[in-house]
């Protein structure tokens, strides 16, 4: 079983576009890629439903494996370039 989906602690990141990265490509350890079976719209609305499963009540947040961090950016927000239009 995986991490909590419902508390504000995520080892990938709680951002909307973080979300969808995970749900898109997977992620190591048990989250298989979904984007190419998935439409993207699809996922958003998952990304949409996940976050509103969120509750105070969670127990203790999950521990994040040495091996699988990832820098969470200043405020939790996006990378300058992420913003860019390509």
């Amino acid at each position: 079983m995986g991490p909590s989906l419902r508390d504000p602690v995520w080892l990938y990141g709680n951002r909307d576009d973080q979300i969808f990265d995970s749900i898109a490509a997977g992620r190591s350890n048990g989250m298989p890629a979904w984007g190419t079976k998935i439409p993207e719209h699809q996922i958003w609305e998952l990304v949409a439903y996940i976050k509103s499963m969120r509750t105070p009540q969670e127990p203790d947040p999950p521990v994040e494996p040495a091996d699988e961090q990832v820098p969470t950016p200043k405020n939790n927000a996006p990378p300058p370039s992420a913003a860019q239009p390509h």
